[in-house]
Parts: C-alpha cells; sequence; structure tokens
C-alpha cells in the first residue's frame, strides 16, 4: 500500500470519454473513482512523491522541466493483461519523449520513493472485477488508435483509504511563448502551474494563479482496491498481441 503523490495525465476530450465508457461498461467502481488518466510516475519507473512534499517545492523543481517540454504525442499499443492478475491495461512506450520527460522529473531533485518495476506508462481499463474469459476477451480485444497528447500533469496526493486528490497541474510549455506572459486578468500564469484540484479542461486553467492552492478532491485509480492498493507495470514484455505482460507480479502494491 503506497502512499505518496502521484503524476498523471488526465484524458481530454474524445479519448476521455472513450476511456470512460469502458470503465463503466467492465469497470463501474473505477469509473466512480477516478478520471481516465495515464499514470507517469508513483507506481514504475521511480515511487511517489513523498507526502508533505508542498505544491511551490514541486512547481521549483519541476518548473524548469515543464519549460523545456512540449506537448508529447504517442500512442497505445493494445490492450493487455498482467500475468497472474486481474488487471488489463493499454501500455504506452517506454521509450522516447516520455522516458525522458520521466526521467528528468525523477532527476529534478525532489524525493522519490523506490519503485521495483521499470518504468511503464500505462491506462488502466479494468482494476477491480475478476475477469471472466469472457470479459478477458471482450477487454483484451481493444484496440484505441487515437493519439494520447501530453501537455499537462496532474499531482495526486494518495492517503489510504481516503480517495486521492489532487493537488497541482503543471503545463508542458516548451516552445510556447505565451506561457509566460501575464494572463487576461493580469496575473502571471507561472507557466501555467495551477494549485488547483478542481481545474477544469477550459480557459480557467490558463489564468489560475500559482497562488491558488485548493483542498478539493479527485481520484485517482489504482490507489484503493479490494485488498489494498495495486501495484502494476507493463514493463518491457508487453506484446502487441494482448498477451500477458512478462515480469507481471502478484503484488499490487502501488497505484495503476
Amino acid at each position: 500500500m503506497n502512499n505518496g503523490i502521484f503524476v498523471v495525465h488526465e484524458l481530454t476530450g474524445a479519448l476521455r470519454e472513450r476511456v470512460r465508457a469502458i470503465h463503466r461498461q467492465f469497470d463501474p467502481r473505477l469509473a466512480n473513482s477516478t478520471p481516465p488518466h495515464v499514470t507517469l510516475v508513483g507506481s514504475s519507473g521511480v515511487g511517489p512523491i513523498p507526502l508533505g512534499t508542498s505544491p511551490d517545492r514541486i512547481v521549483e523543481a519541476l518548473e524548469p522541466v515543464v519549460r523545456s517540454f512540449p506537448p508529447i504525442v504517442v500512442h497505445f499499443g493494445p490492450a493487455v493483461r498482467f500475468m497472474q492478475t486481474q488487471i488489463v491495461v493499454l501500455p504506452l512506450s517506454p521509450h522516447g519523449q516520455l522516458r525522458t520527460l520521466h526521467e528528468r522529473i525523477a532527476t529534478s531533485g525532489l524525493p522519490f520513493e523506490r519503485s521495483r518495476f521499470p518504468f511503464s506508462p500505462h491506462c488502466t481499463l479494468s482494476f477491480f472485477p475478476t475477469l471472466t474469459p469472457e470479459r478477458a476477451r471482450s477487454l483484451l480485444a481493444i484496440r484505441i488508435s487515437e493519439p494520447v497528447v501530453v501537455d499537462r500533469l496532474q499531482f495526486f496526493s494518495t492517503v489510504h483509504p481516503q480517495a486521492p486528490r489532487r493537488i497541482l497541474e503543471l503545463r508542458l510549455t516548451g516552445g510556447d511563448p505565451a506561457a509566460s506572459e501575464p494572463s487576461s486578468n493580469g496575473a502571471s500564469s507561472h507557466n501555467g502551474a495551477l494549485h488547483d484540484g478542481s481545474a477544469r479542461e477550459d480557459s480557467a486553467r490558463e489564468n489560475s494563479s500559482r497562488t491558488s492552492t485548493l483542498r478539493e478532491g479527485s481520484s485517482h485509480d489504482g490507489e484503493s482496491s479490494r485488498d489494498g492498493s495495486r501495484d502494476d507495470s507493463t514493463g518491457s514484455g508487453a506484446r502487441g498481441d494482448g498477451a500477458s505482460v512478462r515480469g507481471a507480479s502478484r503484488d499490487r502494491s502501488a497505484d495503476t
């Protein structure tokens, strides 16, 4: 059971709604507890940022990182099931710019817990239910071709058994001169850093100031489960035919 601050990218637009529909069909509990997202930091590569790390410290450490990265476009692989688990995910390639971003975050000077799994970004499709053969066949047949545009990072504070809450959002603004310009209300957007647990997909994201810290909660999947939280990793053995991922563990002690 891992407590800490996890870094994710919440899906947006039609892609968000498509994954949400899959959650509702195959895992209603997951659908009701978290927005569709890709897990980037906390469950693999490195563990979560320790609780008590302030949003201001995170912004200070990561502002140079997000300023240097433009939005990253990636694609999901075919759905896979973890060996000896009931979890089904859409994996993303652990290489390229996404890995570079992960490594820059991991070496930013922030503290991180340890993770036993190699970096394996993914979007969980089914987490809680026991998979019947029919359900497994349906989930493993899922293919999503729409690109994932990673342009924002959300930070979730997780203390079991409480629901995770979003404490911060940062925009990837590399190559965007407007990112450092004053917002329309005269306040600096501070490179898109929002201390805002209720950040939405609208212009409020662009005009919120750095100092507006929220206490409002938002859930993040995999932080709680039938027997505690789970850890999963697609590892390096994710195969394009939907087969089980090599090296996946029965231990589900981190988030998905």
